[in-house]
């Protein structure tokens, strides 16, 4: 079977697989494949184009697998609400493996740490931090965009959490 995704060509390769190839090889913060087909990447550091990547393509992210160099609870809401079938990261939050475990999402990750922390190591992610206490994937989520939009709106962070910023690129 060939697999093909864009101008990438992958003889009998599965959908993480690919995902995880084209992660390392493009340098890509996250790929998104359904069907042997990338239907989406990110370049940026944070979860806010994954979750507009996820909000745009809808039931495609139903079944497809996601490499994605970080995963904190944030993402794995994001994961869980899109229907996405598996997951490959190199660091998994604590808090993100225990949602993917209950949700029987197959996952693997290189280190599992008790939290994602912020951009200078002093600190929890603020997506994290934001997300960490929700159980209930709709909440979670909407806790998550409502941070995401006073981050747009310009409220301030706390001095310990940096802005982050995105941009999502969504297969045709």
């Amino acid at each position: 079977m060939t697999a093909v995704a864009g101008s990438h060509t992958v003889a009998a390769m599965t959908d993480l697989a690919l995902a995880r190839q084209l992660l390392d090889a493009e340098q890509r913060a996250f790929v998104l494949v359904n069907d042997g087909r990338v239907i989406a990447t990110g370049d940026d550091y944070g979860v806010r184009e994954l979750l507009a990547a996820t909000d745009r393509i809808g039931a495609a992210a139903r079944g497809a697998s996601l490499a994605d160099k970080v995963v904190g609870k944030a993402v794995a809401l994001i994961v869980v609400h899109a229907g996405i079938a598996a997951v490959d990261t190199r660091v998994a939050s604590e808090s993100a493996v225990k949602l993917l475990r209950s949700r029987a999402v197959p996952f693997t990750a290189t280190a599992v740490v008790p939290q994602i922390l912020n951009r200078r190591g002093d600190g929890p992610c603020p997506m994290e931090k934001t997300t960490t206490p929700f159980d209930d994937v709709g909440a979670g989520l909407a806790a998550l965009r409502e941070f995401i939009a006073a981050r747009r709106a310009g409220v301030p962070l706390p001095p310990d959490q940096p802005v982050t910023t995105g941009r999502a690129r969504v297969a045709g």
